[in-house]
């Protein structure tokens, strides 16, 4: 059974508070994070983005070819999120930050990690295909 990371995540600075909850396969990189939380929050990937561990430690991030970045930025679609997440020094949360001009934070909690047993519905079976059985 494919094993998932149960995040959260929290938009900082505001109330009420603002916050998703969302399944990753464990195997996936913080760039399908990225796009998960894009998606999650209805935004259309506009905007340069990073993630930090809790000591502000650039995890990974989209890479900046302007020449302007003041450190190297690990690309977020090679770096793995069990690579944070799993294994002996297992973090419980990062920071995200999406948009630099406007730094909209977010903390990405890791709620659990899961088996889960995949399945797929086809919600356009076609009706004559159902008469035959």
């Amino acid at each position: 059974m494919p094993e998932y990371f149960d995040f959260q995540v929290s938009l900082r600075e505001i109330e009420p508070r603002i916050w998703r909850r969302f399944l990753i396969r464990s195997d996936a990189t913080f760039e399908v994070l990225h796009e998960a939380i894009q998606d999650a929050c209805g935004w259309h990937c506009c905007h340069l983005f990073e993630f930090q561990d809790e000591a502000g430690e650039l995890l990974a991030g989209a890479p900046d070819d302007s020449g302007f970045a003041e450190q190297p930025v690990p690309d977020a679609a090679e770096v793995s999120l069990a690579s944070f997440f799993s294994g002996r020094t297992r973090k419980k949360s990062c920071l995200y930050v999406y948009d630099f001009g406007d730094d909209w934070q977010h903390d990405v909690a890791h709620v659990a990690q899961l088996a889960v047993y995949e399945f797929a519905l086809d919600l356009e079976a076609d009706d004559e295909e159902e008469d035959r059985h």
